[in-house]
């Protein structure tokens, strides 16, 4: 009985209710005035049964108008709802009934324009996307591929994919195993994994032509029907990709040594003009001011005191362009190696700076660079940033730099510090250009540059490079 009321449709429940209560109204009413009239009433009678009947109808009317009223508008909510069920997603519900339906209605449609947005950016995407990506139903037969699918397979477009069987895809010496390994995939609770490497999968473009694919698939069960999405990616072109990477960073290396040949030989050049023309000027200028002096000693006071003033200038002159000449190319540095240079590197340091900076020098360590030009190089020029760093950023008060090797080909050098260290995102910093040119300096050289430290507990500097490999200076 419950069964069959709840397959009543909302009109005929209210017709039910209306005539649940009228009959028996009308019954009572019917009774009552026979049972106790005579002959002569029965014109009254029938008069009240008159007026009955016209209750019922209007009662009926009204029942008929208040279901047109609720049931229309669900009715036509319901035919919405259904034709979008069935793949018509631009119809939208009329929005019309009393406002309680109404605003159903309307947000229904929120709905649906909501899905259609979510859908079109999900569209967007997948057509958009680099990879090929292929789905494909239960019976294998594919329902949906993008653009990059249909070109990686040699597809001219995608409706030559949609609704061909996936095997179309897969060499004909690997569809059994597929099929097998698909099912296996289905009935397993894995509804993620990664195909290829190191079991190469192999694809099948159309023109019978056979390729190796990186794949990974998924798995997916919607209204009762499994759905599997595998993304598909070339590996020739990846392979092809990695190749190209590889050959740009050797010539990014070459490049960096080039560079780095080149400053160095516009450093001795600069140096070497310093030397010969500036100083040579500085030192003329301090014997002309030794021999007026000299062929005039009864010179006034004042003017003395101005040759002496000159003299003065011209001697710091010189002192200021040693030092730069020593800081662009050190002549100790090419006349006897790493380990003096590094010595008198460090001991302008103390003075500079007056922190307590020390040198370490593992035996043999400076005679394994003597033949070796390019690496003293670098490991100076690595030295001196790291030095600048302690001195400007670490807030040290001491310093030490050990250099050690040769080990298994390799010469170590390391500078440390007892300063406030260094934090992990400072080293990312695209600023940190110190870092960056002594990292490059070391790599182009097959080397390895290290710099550890936390907050706190100061900054190590290492930086290993193979001897036997090194690029000329």
């Amino acid at each position: 009985m419950k069964f069959w009321f709840d397959r009543i449709s909302i009109r005929a429940r209210i017709f039910l209710l209306v005539l649940t209560i009228l009959v028996p109204v009308a019954g009572i009413l019917a009774w009552h005035f026979a049972d106790g009239l005579s002959a002569h009433y029965e014109v009254t009678l029938w008069q009240t049964l008159g007026i009955g009947a016209g209750v019922w109808l209007l009662a009926l009317g009204g029942a008929w108008w208040l279901s047109a009223a609720i049931v229309k508008p669900i009715a036509e909510l319901a035919r919405a709802a259904a034709a979008v069920a069935s793949g018509r997603s631009e119809v939208r519900a009329e929005v019309t009934g009393a406002p309680e339906i109404a605003s159903v209605a309307r947000q229904f449609n929120r709905m649906l324009d909501a899905r259609d947005l979510g859908d079109t950016r999900l569209r967007a995407i997948f057509e958009a996307a680099s990879d090929a990506i292929v789905t494909a139903n239960d019976a294998q037969v594919i329902v949906m591929a993008n653009p990059a699918a249909a070109k990686m397979f040699g597809y001219k477009s995608v409706d030559e994919l949609i609704g061909a069987p996936l095997e179309r895809l897969i060499p004909e010496r690997f569809r059994a195993r597929h099929r097998f390994d698909m099912k296996a995939f289905g009935d397993s609770d894995f509804k993620l994994r990664a195909m290829g490497r190191p079991m190469q999968l192999l694809g099948l473009r159309a023109d019978g032509t056979e390729f190796a694919l990186e794949t990974s698939i998924s798995h997916l069960s919607l209204g009762g029907q499994s759905l599997f999405t595998a993304m598909h990616r070339d590996l020739l072109d990846v392979d092809r990709a990695q190749a190209e990477q590889v050959r740009s960073h050797a010539d990014l290396q070459r490049l960096v040594v080039a560079q780095e040949q080149i400053r160095e030989g516009e450093r001795k050049r600069i140096a070497r003009e310093l030397h010969d023309d500036l100083q040579q000027t500085l030192g003329a200028i301090r014997m002309l001011v030794g021999s007026m002096r000299d062929a005039s000693p009864g010179i006034p006071v004042a003017t003395a005191a101005m040759l002496a003033e000159i003299d003065g200038l011209a001697s710091a002159a010189i002192d200021s362009t040693r030092r730069i000449i020593n800081n662009l190319r050190p002549h100790m540095l090419e006349d006897l190696g790493l380990v003096p240079a590094l010595e008198v590197l460090i001991a302008q340091f103390n003075k500079r700076t007056g922190l307590a900076c020390r040198l370490d020098v593992q035996d043999g360590a400076g005679d394994a660079l003597l033949d070796a030009p390019g690496v003293t190089t670098c490991l100076y020029r690595v030295a001196q940033e790291a030095l600048h760093n302690a001195a400007n950023h670490a807030q040290a008060s001491s310093v030490q730099v050990r250099l050690s090797g040769p080990k298994g080909g390799r010469v170590t050098l390391r500078i440390s510090d007892n300063g406030i260290g260094i934090r992990s995102a400072d080293r990312l910093k695209p600023q940190s250009f110190g870092l960056l040119g002594m990292r490059e300096r070391v790599r182009a050289l097959g080397g390895v540059l290290k710099v550890d430290g936390q907050p706190g507990d100061g900054t190590v500097v290492e930086v290993s490079v193979p001897v036997s490999d090194a690029a000329p200076g």
